[in-house]
């Protein structure tokens, strides 16, 4: 084969192995980028519409006059970071007044977080919110960004990286609106409202008091315990990358992790609760106070309350 045409056709292979590559490159980082949107996707919360308030929702279509809450008030304020708009009702403990809502800054005040694909409008969160206000509790129920009536960023969830700038810029709320002594706030979080509140009580230690909902321990244990039981090749390494890259978040910031921040709790109220069944993966022990000194609780037996208070996890 003469000199030239051997060139020729090298370059030629050449030229077709980088297409190749960057073929298979891009295909890779399109299969990873998908596979970050299904595991942060967030769906549209199926009961937001202007039926479904505080005072009017229904449990599997029975009525729950006794947690109703007619006096509420629509309200919006910045999140701690100042980049998203956060939407929340507040509804203050009963008092005698035909004016509508009132500040009540001498009642306990707790901060309501719906989970994930949830929203305020969700009985999950409407009933634990009448529960406490029918015990005399202040509460303020917030969406999240990216859910409900808040505002969005990118349109997926943080695994509570993120979302827990919300619920501190509900903190922020009430402490300077309303006048509330931060002694008296407590958050109260399901699934990514869980995760989400114990990082804002980790992060603003002036959080007195923390109730978490079926929590996970850390993004990292979560990720791999999707990939083990879907079934599902594990691209968590490529996923990730893309993902960070197109939504610039960092779900695995181990500064922002429960299993980090509940160090950050001693001295102060940290429960945690999932009821049974349990996961195989998620951790499994009775709820309690956090001390100076905390030690492994026991193992909740079947039938009592169930809770995964994370520090530490605890085998199966």
């Amino acid at each position: 084969m003469p000199p030239v045409r051997h060139r020729r056709l090298l370059r030629l292979l050449i030229i077709i192995s980088g297409l190749f590559l960057i073929l298979a490159g891009a295909g890779a980082f399109g299969i990873s980028a998908f596979a970050y949107t299904i595991m942060t996707g967030v769906n549209r919360c199926g009961q937001a519409n202007d039926n479904v308030t505080p005072a009017n929702f229904l449990i599997s279509g029975q009525a729950v006059n006794p947690y109703l809450m007619t006096d509420y008030e629509s309200v919006q304020f910045p999140s701690r970071d100042g980049r998203i708009t956060v939407s929340g009702w507040y509804i203050p403990a009963a008092v005698n007044s035909t004016d509508g809502p009132v500040s009540t800054p001498n009642k306990p005040t707790v901060i309501v977080v719906h989970g994930l694909s949830d929203c305020k409008h969700s009985s999950q969160v409407l009933i634990p919110a009448g529960m406490l206000h029918l015990a005399g509790f202040n509460v303020l129920m917030i969406d999240l960004r990216n859910h409900g009536d808040s505002g969005r960023d990118n349109g997926l969830q943080g695994m509570g990286t993120k979302e827990y700038l919300d619920g501190l810029g509900a903190w922020d709320w009430l402490t300077t609106q309303h006048s509330i002594d931060p002694a008296q706030i407590g958050l109260f979080g399901e699934s990514l409202g869980a995760v989400s509140v114990i990082d804002a009580g980790g992060i603003e230690t002036r959080v007195a008091a923390v109730w978490a909902d079926s929590p996970f321990y850390s993004a990292d244990r979560e990720i791999d315990a999707v990939i083990q039981h879907s079934g599902l090749p594990d691209l968590r390494v490529t996923a990730l990358l893309a993902g960070r890259l197109l939504s610039g978040d960092n779900i695995t910031d181990s500064t922002l992790q429960p299993a980090s921040l509940i160090a950050r709790y001693v001295g102060r109220a940290l429960y945690s609760h999932r009821a049974p069944p349990i996961k195989p993966y998620h951790p499994v022990i009775c709820s309690g106070w956090l001390k100076p000194q905390p030690r492994p609780m026991s193992r909740c037996k079947h039938g009592q309350f169930q809770g995964a208070n994370i520090w530490p996890q605890l085998p199966m």
